[in-house]
């Protein structure tokens, strides 16, 4: 029986040594965890503001010039294709939880540009039914 005891008496040992090890490694990993995803959510609030200018003045140009926004719009497509792709990462990553705002703010973003593209494409489409009925009544 003392060797029953002894045995028990020394896993109980282990489990507290292998407890204290795992808690103090599991408050380095909480740190770690919520110092990346600080730097992260930095590096996308920072990379979020830049994203806003751009759709600002795609939007201030879309009334001023839309022929201009039309001609880039392969290279918006293209845009939304990446930051749309990167939104997703962001969303299915074990960070989410943490950059909650961070996220938010570039996701608006994104559906801004992508609002901004089909803005674009109606005011072009529409622009060009408009001359081809001008065209059609100046004929009349």
């Amino acid at each position: 029986m003392v060797a029953i005891e002894e045995t028990i008496c020394e896993v109980f040992q282990e489990n507290e040594a292998v407890s204290k090890r795992s808690s103090e490694r599991i408050a380095i990993g909480s740190d770690e965890y919520f110092d990346l995803a600080n730097e992260l959510s930095a590096d996308f609030n920072d990379f979020t503001a830049k994203f806003s200018d751009l759709n600002e003045k795609l939007i201030l140009e879309l009334n001023l010039n839309s022929n201009s926004v039309y001609n880039a719009l392969p290279s918006l497509k293209s845009l939304l294709n990446a930051v749309t792709k990167t939104r997703i990462k962001l969303e299915k990553s074990a960070f989410a939880p943490a950059m909650g705002v961070a996220i938010r703010s570039y996701s608006e973003q994104v559906a801004q540009l992508k609002e901004i593209i089909s803005d674009t494409i109606n005011v072009h489409v529409t622009y060009k039914a408009n001359s081809n009925l001008l065209s059609l009544f100046s004929r009349l």
